[in-house]
């Protein structure tokens, strides 16, 4: 079994070692589907509802927001470690950059990420988990200015540094050392696209991984489009994504 499962992977998946860092809607659904077609018999994504549940068992907390998300991606980081070092070809899901992982398996893996303009994500991140049903770990039941103004909504505003830069101690992902050391991890990545610019995105697949694909769309969020967003609120949701755009800026400048 082991020698027929050797040569499904040689006849049928890509050569190359690919971790994929989902970032929530950032178009990485899309993405990640395009992607594990090249790896039929050797990939796999870690569930974000899933690991929330194991890391709520493990760690014994009652919400994930509330109470501790890092446990969640401390789990997360561990199962990473865990499918690098079983060798998986295509590992996908909403991890946070682990050093760990970077120094011990990084020669092995291409890392690839994919972006999006802060605002229109944390928008789509606020309409995405306002209509999930009341007993999702993500559901959002507040109005949009409410949102904003609350403790988790201040969060969202810095995900991507949160996901780049790594959890930390202090949980403090606006200051300018957890910007800075995000900035740097992101530099590492063989492949940095943004959602704006797909045909850039798969230029750099093609160039720096030897993978062609084609991205098509999973996973959007309804309804968006007929939200009118008032014009101080708007400027509000800038402020709070000031740090998650200076990563953008970063994502920008590396294409191919």
């Amino acid at each position: 079994m082991r020698e027929i499962r050797r040569a499904l992977l040689r006849r049928f998946s890509a050569e190359q070692h690919i971790f994929f860092l989902h970032m929530a809607k950032c178009g990485g659904s899309s993405v990640s589907t395009a992607l594990r077609k090249k790896f039929p018999y050797n990939w796999v994504r870690v569930s974000a509802r899933g690991s929330v549940e194991a890391a709520r068992q493990i760690y014994g907390f009652k919400d994930a927001y509330e109470d501790s998300y890092a446990s969640v991606l401390r789990f997360r980081e561990d199962l990473l470690m865990y499918f690098m070092a079983c060798d998986t070809r295509y590992i996908c899901g909403h991890f946070s950059f682990s050093e760990r992982a970077y120094q011990a398996f990084g020669h092995r893996y291409k890392y690839i990420t994919i972006l999006r303009d802060p605002i229109d994500r944390y928008l789509s991140h606020y309409y995405f988990n306002a209509r999930k049903k009341t007993d999702s770990p993500w559901k959002i039941d507040q109005s949009l200015a409410e949102f904003v103004e609350s403790e988790r909504g201040a969060e969202a505003g810095a995900d991507f540094v949160k996901y780049f830069g790594g959890v930390r101690e202090d949980g403090d992902y606006h200051s300018r050392e957890a910007i800075d050391l995000a900035k740097g991890n992101l530099q590492r990545f063989a492949v940095v696209g943004v959602l704006e610019n797909l045909a850039d995105f798969e230029k750099q697949l093609v160039q720096k991984c030897g993978l062609k694909i084609r991205v098509g769309h999973a996973n959007k969020t309804p309804g968006r489009r007929d939200q009118k967003i008032d014009a101080d609120l708007h400027r509000r949701i800038e402020s709070i994504c000031a740090s998650d755009l200076e990563l953008y800026e970063v994502a920008l400048s590396l294409g191919a």
